[in-house]
């Protein structure tokens, strides 16, 4: 008797270890699946941000301008984005989010006040820039001063990694890298004042 109570309760522990271990792989499910929902809504922004075909103001310091710096527009041409969310080891950030966004590179630099240097290795004019943000302004919208960027004899293609953390229960933008995992100036220095 004592025997059978001994395989009843085993077998009732059993059945309770299953249930929890169910019921907690249903949890870590959900949470994963809102893991994914949260991070979708940050690659939907992107998504709507670039699909509005942007121009990003961009600016550097330049030692020939007699502001000390040049200006001009960024354009994002046949972008492409994924993205990727993996699971860390980490208590704080269980889970790191990844936008890759990759285009042509190309930028109003066949107009400006001042003529940069032209490349040996290029069959393009030299670069023109402005050299105040309001006359670049002026421009943004005229297509005939905007080119493909140019290394050598190809096109430039871009491509930047914005860096997500999940920490309590949101996505926070951590960094973002450029196609040698090397942090982005270029998205920096665009996003700082002069």
């Amino acid at each position: 008797e004592n025997m059978g109570n001994y395989k009843s309760k085993n077998i009732i522990f059993i059945i309770l270890c299953f249930f929890i271990l169910l019921g907690v792989t249903n949890a870590f499910a959900q949470d994963g699946k809102n893991v994914i929902s949260l991070f979708e809504k940050q690659v939907n922004k992107f998504e709507k941000f670039f699909s509005s075909n942007p121009k990003l103001l961009d600016h550097q310091s330049y030692g020939d301008s007699p502001t000390g710096y040049i200006f001009f527009y960024d354009k994002f041409d046949d972008y492409k984005i994924s993205y990727d969310i993996q699971k860390t080891g980490s208590l704080l950030s269980p889970y790191m989010g990844y936008i890759t966004v990759s285009y042509w590179e190309t930028t109003s630099q066949k107009c400006g006040d001042l003529e940069g240097y032209k490349s040996k290795y290029s069959k393009e004019e030299a670069d023109k820039y402005f050299t105040t943000a309001e006359s670049v302004r002026l421009i943004r919208d005229d297509k005939s001063c905007y080119r493909p960027s140019i290394i050598g004899n190809g096109k430039v293609r871009r491509t930047a990694k914005f860096i997500f953390a999940f920490q309590k229960k949101r996505w926070l933008y951590k960094d973002v890298v450029d196609e040698n995992n090397e942090p982005d100036v270029g998205y920096r220095i665009s996003n700082s004042n002069p």
